[in-house]
């Protein structure tokens, strides 16, 4: 229970940190966590976000956004615009379902880049823009999901309950 209490104070304040510092204008770098993601992003990876207009923002990007204070990244797979109101539909990679729509005013940045292994993964390069346009079309669960559920049951990842991402 202690550490449930735990999780929840640090979850909330990275979602506070993350809002403050993206409200500045400024890149916010946090340590991910979750398999959601899998394979692009991966649990300790270090994600970049920088701030991003609502007009920047378009299918296969993939996004920071809260839902109360619970924060996700996961990729833009369609943007509708309803009058002056803008909505995104939203999935993980690794998910077989979208998440509920996100009203843009929910979306704190967008994920420019990745570390891992003293490697930076760059997801504003036209390469990898157009291949999440195409991961928002075809969700990568279809090609990855048996890959990572025999690396799950073998030990080369380990799913822990873990805050926010």
């Amino acid at each position: 229970m202690e550490k449930k209490i735990e999780e929840d104070r640090v979850a909330r304040m990275v979602f506070l940190l993350s809002r403050k510092i993206l409200g500045n204008k400024r890149n916010f770098r946090f340590c991910a966590t979750g398999t959601s993601m899998f394979p692009m992003i991966r649990s300790g990876d270090v994600a970049t976000v920088t701030p991003a207009d609502p007009e920047d923002i378009s299918s296969g990007d993939v996004v920071l956004y809260h839902a109360g204070e619970r924060l996700y990244i996961h990729r833009v797979i369609s943007v509708r615009r309803e009058g002056p109101d803008t909505w995104l539909i939203a999935r993980g990679d690794n998910l077989k379902y979208p998440d509920p729509p996100v009203h843009m005013s929910q979306v704190l940045g967008k994920v420019i880049s990745v570390e891992r292994n003293g490697m930076t993964i760059d997801l504003a390069s036209p390469a990898r823009k157009l291949a999440g346009s195409i991961i928002a079309c075809f969700p990568l669960y279809l090609f990855f999901r048996p890959a990572f559920l025999i690396a799950r049951m073998t030990g080369k990842i380990e799913l822990k309950a873990q805050p926010g991402l």
